[in-house]
């Protein structure tokens, strides 16, 4: 009887999951068109925002304020390195591979982090993988080649396209996920899914604003153009819900069925890519299949 309740919670996560990546995959469409006119770290820092306000009442609302504690060292370091892989680091690098190779092929690259994360979770939770996944990793090291291989030869290119830097910054961001799959998951030990996402974000929001006051000069450029501030705040907005649903869905599910559903966000992007930003992403039938391959890839994945 005991079978049930975990294959409803097993469901239940991949759901979640999903959710999780199509909130994530429009987000970039807004992304993508906030860094014509501003900075991956400027953006980074004003999409933390709107998340910090949303996720502080629902914090509020359900008690979790006094359950925090950040003065024990050990917690004080877990948040710290749930925030900078989930948000600052991975999320600066992120922003670069888009401005870099554009929405739909940065989001197939990322996928890169299925990878990671499983490699992180065999090594150091101790979770086995099995013939499919590794088969299903190897078909999305396939699709990431793919993007690579047509990506260096683009006929047409996206405005401030690189692709060299692109593809660094893309995997580097999959290194950095895959890696966030794991302190994320320890961080869930200690606070719920809501509370978690909270002060992840908030720790988030300090260390980006420092790295901004720093390093942005002049000063009057911290502050950026209006429509850029706009697609920055709606991408902070599905990005807080969608990194919401990613902590229900590690706090019901292991890392190694969580990871390939949530990086179904590839996906969601060429599809929204090719419907409304066509003109300045130029999303064609090799890039859907190397997307398609990529989820085949999670599929095999998680039924390992």
């Amino acid at each position: 009887m005991w079978v049930i309740p975990s294959l409803v919670e097993y469901a239940v996560a991949i759901a979640f999951a999903i959710i999780q990546s199509a909130l994530f995959g429009f987000s970039k469409i807004f992304t993508r068109k906030g860094l014509f006119l501003s900075s991956p770290a400027l953006g980074a820092f004003y999409a933390l925002l709107p998340a910090i306000v949303i996720l502080f009442f629902g914090v509020m609302v359900t008690g979790g304020l006094g359950k925090i504690n950040i003065f024990v060292p050990s917690m004080f370091l877990l948040i710290t390195l749930c925030a900078l892989t989930n948000m600052n680091l991975g999320r600066v690098l992120l922003y670069e591979s888009i401005r870099s190779l554009g929405a739909a092929r940065a989001g197939t690259v990322i996928a890169s982090q299925l990878i990671f994360a499983s490699l992180f979770a065999t090594l150091l939770l101790g979770e086995s993988p099995t013939f499919s996944v590794v088969s299903g990793t190897l078909l999305v090291f396939l699709g990431i080649f793919a993007v690579a291989l047509v990506g260096s030869n683009l006929r047409h290119k996206p405005p401030d396209y690189n692709f060299r830097r692109g593809m660094i910054a893309g995997i580097s961001t999959g290194v950095t996920w895959g890696y966030a799959f794991i302190v994320t998951k320890e961080l869930l030990a200690f606070y719920d899914a809501l509370t978690a996402s909270f002060i992840t974000i908030v720790f988030a929001a300090v260390y980006q604003g420092i790295f901004v006051l720093v390093r942005v000069r002049p000063v009057r450029k911290i502050v950026p153009e209006r429509k850029s501030m706009v697609y920055f705040v709606l991408s902070g907005i599905l990005t807080s819900f969608a990194f919401y649903a990613f902590l229900i869905a590690l706090s019901l599910g292991p890392v190694i069925i969580v990871a390939p559903f949530a990086s179904l966000a590839p996906l969601f992007t060429a599809i929204v890519s090719y419907l409304f930003i066509q003109k300045i992403e130029f999303v064609d039938r090799k890039l859907f299949l190397a997307c398609i391959v990529v989820i085949i890839g999670s599929v095999f994945i998680a039924i390992g």
